[in-house]
């Protein structure tokens, strides 16, 4: 940009000079009224004249420029709409309290600017996702980070379903979460264990390879500590042959994430005091392929 305006700077000067010299040469007053007559019947004078007139504009233009504190031009964008927001970020949560045909599909989307946005969901039995969820508007003034949940039922028993949040700016922009799934049960897909008073509930008891579960915990608050931990297993393998884990926050209850790639099944289990004592373990995650 500032190569641009030295430019016009240069070339208005080296204008300014070139028409001045002519001028000069040639003194002849002329009229102002030369300024509104044809220009290709003016002489040479008036025809000087007239240019030096349009040399004062541009000068008046660009000083104006040279006084603005951007620095820069304003520029018009005509027709600037996105395909994608990039004001609303939106993200699928796994689906709860799932049953032989209903269950809760779960989101969080972060309004950033906006006031408000549009959420829903689609899903199906397959990834077309040809169903759509009631809308609900989520407004700024509870966060800009807010979860927001959606009943679906009629669903069909023991089935696998795909499920995905949407989120819709005000200028009808839309973000999509990633594409997540489900399966219905007579048992239900979310599942809680307990022993004494720690209790482990994971969020999904089928899922496919390299989907995640969430791990809810709770424990006594006399337990309360920063090396309590959570580790992930294969069913039947022994406490010290972790897959992966994580410490829990100095708490008393909260929830942990885990992604699971492989087929097989598998458990959590909870540990205090960074031991290998086993507290509680959650019920069986299938994970298929």
């Amino acid at each position: 940009m500032n190569m641009s305006m030295n430019k016009i700077n240069l070339t208005i000067k080296v204008t300014s000079m070139v028409l001045m010299l002519v001028f000069v040469l040639s003194p002849v007053a002329v009229s102002a009224s030369t300024y509104s007559a044809d220009y290709n019947s003016l002489s040479l004078q008036g025809k000087v004249v007239y240019l030096l007139g349009q040399v004062a504009v541009l000068q008046a233009i660009l000083e104006q420029t040279e006084g603005d504190s951007s620095g820069g031009y304003d520029y018009v964008v005509v027709n600037s709409s996105r395909s994608n927001s990039d004001d609303i970020d939106v993200e699928t949560w796994s689906a709860r309290d799932i049953r032989d045909d209903e269950a809760d599909l779960r989101g969080q989307i972060d309004l950033d600017d906006e006031k408000y946005a549009t959420v829903w969901f689609e899903y199906g039995e397959d990834d077309d996702l040809d169903d759509r969820t009631s809308k609900k508007r989520v407004y700024d003034s509870r966060g800009e980070t807010q979860t927001f949940t959606i009943n679906i039922d009629d669903l069909d028993e023991d089935e696998k379903y795909y499920f995905r949040a949407v989120a819709e700016d005000r200028d009808g922009d839309r973000e999509y979460g990633k594409t997540r799934t489900f399966y219905t049960d007579d048992d239900g897909g979310s599942s809680s264990n307990s022993s004494g008073d720690f209790e482990l509930r994971v969020s999904d008891t089928r899922i496919d390879e390299g989907d995640e579960v969430e791990v809810d915990w709770e424990i006594p608050s006399r337990d309360e500590a920063s090396d309590n931990w959570i580790g992930l297993f294969e069913t039947g393998d022994d406490d010290e042959d972790y897959i992966r884990w994580t410490y829990l926050d100095d708490d008393n209850e909260g929830t942990v994430t885990f992604r699971i790639y492989d087929e097989g099944d598998y458990e959590f289990r909870l540990f205090l005091d960074n031991s290998y004592r086993e507290e509680v373990t959650s019920d069986e995650v299938e994970v298929e392929d």
